[in-house]
Parts: C-alpha cells; structure tokens; sequence
C-alpha cells in the first residue's frame, strides 16, 4: 500500500520488519502502546490479527476515532492472549518496572512466540549525532513542515544564545522535558514511536506503568537479554522518525529521504546509530 503522509512511512517498516521474524505469517500480535492505532492498521494490513492497548486514555480515543478497536489497558495489568509477538515499538523505555514489563510479556507469548522490540538509546547520542540532528529540525522549521515547532537554538551562529547541540540534547531528555513525539507513546509510535505517542503526542506513550525516567537503551537490552534469548539483533535509523508525525503530510517527498540519509551518515561514520531491534524467544 502506497504512503500517503509522511507517518505511514515508518508504519510500513515496522510492519516489515515485524514480518520478517514474525513465527508465521498470519501472527497474533500484542501492540503495546499502540498511541492512534497507524501500526496496528499496517500490522492488520499485512494480514496479522493484532490486540492494540495503551494506557492513555486520549491515545486509545483517538485510534477507535481511526477504526482501531484498541483497548485502555496497562500492560502490567493486561490479561489475554496468548500471542505470538508482543511488540514494543518505541514504548519500552517508559515502562517501569522494566524487569516485571519483561516478565509480563513472556507470560503473555504462545509457545514459540518471540518478543519484538525497536527503541532508541539515548546515551549513545554523540556531539556530532545531536548537531545532525538538531541542525536538520531547524531546516525543516525554517522551511515550515514541521508545523509551529521552534527552532533548536543551535544555529544561532556565535549568538549569546546559541546552544551547543549534545548540551540541549542531554536537556531535552531530562526526566519530565522530552517531547519526543510520539503521540502516544508514539506507540510511543508515534513520534518515536508510533509517533502517536507522544514522541510526538499523548505525553504518556503508552504504555505499563508510566514513568518519566527513560530507560537507556543498554538497559533495555540487558533487561531482554536476561528474560530472553536474543535472535537477532540490529542498531538502525531513529531519529528521523521524531519528525516523520510531525511534518505536513504535502511534505512526504522530503520524508522519504530522511531516514536513508540517516542511515548513509551512520554507514559513513558520520552520526552514530540512535535506534534498534531486537527479536527474541523463550529460552
């Protein structure tokens, strides 16, 4: 199916990605923080049977506005299944506690069933990272596709003002700041997450038992490390996707080149890798 806003691009990766290590191809799938319901309309589309949950009240709204039959539910508390994916799509990292959230989810899987995670690491940001990132959104602002967004502040050449990109990162992600849009949580999606999230929307994303203290990604590895055995594993593109919710939907040609310049600057050693996926099983 054929893009028509720059968000459903990102659907449309998870959904493959999603597909490719699914246990079969018709999967029952737990979306968890599913924030407006766009994955799990990709997820249905590629054929799967998906149950969508989020904790906030205004996410699951606005997806059953969207045809989404998702339900209010905090995953700690959430009863059904079994499934054979219980996928976090940028909603883990506000789940706490982690260990229990992991626990929950492999007491949730079918036999055989596998755990499914894309996320970003928030510590793995370098200067040169934070500079792309942030010198990217204020083109973006300054073009006006990103609707009143404001710029950075890291461009204001040698302005008193003007802010060094890893300091206003690091600033951005103190407890209670980041506005990483996703609209749930986004899935967490959104924005980051499904985008939906509030990476980009409900400022809940999602998702368990909410909490403002992101989890760092290698604490989040280390928590499916220890519940699971890891089969796959892979850094990928993130940060193009706080923006992929937010740009105006006349702004999908730039959209599409977003996420493989991304991708290009990580291969030449340009920017680190911000996101990844994991896929993993019962031991």
């Amino acid at each position: 199916m054929s893009p028509k806003r720059p968000s459903d691009l990102q659907y449309q990766d998870t959904a493959a990605y999603v597909g490719r290590f699914a246990p079969q191809a018709r999967a029952r799938i737990l979306d968890v923080g599913c924030g407006s319901g766009g994955l799990a309309a990709a997820l249905g589309a590629a054929g799967h049977v998906v149950t969508p949950i989020d904790a906030s009240e205004e996410a699951v709204a606005e997806a059953r506005a969207n045809g989404i039959d998702a339900r209010q539910a905090d995953l700690l508390d959430f009863t059904g299944g079994p499934f054979d994916v219980v996928l976090f799509s940028f909603s883990l990292h506000h789940i706490a506690p982690l260990g229990e959230a992991l626990e929950k989810a492999r007491a949730l899987l079918a036999p055989g069933g596998r755990v499914m995670l894309e996320e970003f690491a928030i510590e793995r940001v370098d200067a040169a990272t934070a500079a792309w990132f942030f010198g990217t959104q204020d083109v973006l602002v300054a073009a006006g596709l990103l609707g009143d967004a404001e710029p950075s502040g890291v461009l204001e050449g040698n302005q008193p003002e003007r802010k060094e990109p890893l300091a206003r990162w690091r600033e951005r992600f103190e407890p209670g700041r980041h506005g990483h849009g996703h609209g749930h949580g986004g899935h967490g999606h959104e924005g980051h997450g499904h985008g939906e999230h509030s990476h980009a929307g409900h400022g809940h994303e999602g998702h368990g038992h909410f909490s403002e203290q992101l989890h760092e990604g290698d604490a989040m590895r280390a928590g499916v490390a220890a519940a699971f055995r890891i089969l796959h594993e892979e850094p990928t593109p993130a940060l193009a996707r706080f923006w992929l919710h937010r740009l105006r939907a006349d702004a999908l040609p730039v959209a599409r080149q977003l996420v493989p310049l991304e991708r290009l600057l990580i291969a030449q050693g340009v920017i680190r890798p911000f996101g990844f996926r994991i896929v993993a099983g019962q031991r």
